[in-house]
């Protein structure tokens, strides 16, 4: 079963390692997915500077997001399983972060392609959000894995 989940789990990493290249070659070198917060104000600033090329860099990083988004979820749900399955009924939380991605790429797509004329006063929260909620459950998994790995090795001595 460990075997199987492990090869899943990297499946996962190479796919996200693909996309993040994809991201790099074809889409935008500056994004406000990467940043950990801003205010509505540098948001709006920062659409209106793009330029049409940018702007379409931009939209095509975003697309490759999306796939990014779901295959960071996914291996999160991988090692959520592998690492708490005591708590196996809140297996929902790995998909957090990946929700608050779904809502702050959706809104900036929305902004790129006219659909939202104004960028949402909120998006730099979602995004902060998104980060923060990442990270948590990054390090709760971190924390699982050593104290998975400090019982095994108590066994074996």
């Amino acid at each position: 079963m460990q075997n199987k989940s492990i090869k899943k789990e990297l499946w996962l990493l190479g796919a996200l390692a693909l996309i993040g290249i994809a991201m790099l070659i074809w889409g935008s070198l500056d994004s406000l997915d990467v940043r950990l917060y801003y205010s509505a104000e540098e948001a709006r600033s920062f659409f209106q500077g793009l330029s049409e090329a940018q702007r379409r860099a931009y939209l095509r990083n975003e697309i490759f997001d999306m796939g990014f988004m779901t295959t960071y979820s996914f291996l999160f749900l991988c090692l959520f399983q592998r690492f708490c399955q005591a708590y196996s009924r809140f297996s929902w939380v790995a998909f957090v972060p990946g929700i608050l991605d779904v809502v702050e790429t959706g809104s900036i797509i929305a902004v790129l392609v006219g659909v939202l004329k104004e960028t949402p006063s909120w998006l730099g929260v979602v995004t902060c959000l998104k980060w923060v909620t990442g990270a948590v459950f990054l390090l709760f998994i971190l924390f699982r894995w050593i104290k998975q790995r400090s019982f095994s090795i108590s066994d074996t001595e």
